[in-house]
């Protein structure tokens, strides 16, 4: 019977490996993906989709009528006598 010590190898396992099984890994994997399918991309798809309903039914109207009106009350102060430009 021979007292050696066991020396530590040159390849470490990476700690993942270490801690977790092939099967448990594996498993992991899977419940990630199925929550990234199944949760997130709806949910974030669902987001963009409201927001860009949101910002054609309210928002982009909204600016549109703040820019008609800047642009009449800047045509009512040039008729006034202000100037605006710097052309001159």
């Amino acid at each position: 019977m021979s007292n050696k010590v066991a020396l530590p190898s040159d390849t470490v396992r990476p700690l993942y490996r270490r801690v977790m099984s092939n099967r448990r890994l594996d498993i992991l994997h899977r419940v990630t993906v199925r929550f990234i399918y199944i949760a997130a991309l709806p949910f974030t798809a669902g987001a963009l989709l409201t927001r860009f309903v949101l910002y054609y039914t309210y928002e982009k109207p909204v600016k549109r009528l703040e820019r008609k009106r800047l642009e009449r009350e800047i045509i009512n102060a040039e008729l006034s006598g202000f100037i605006f430009s710097d052309t001159e």
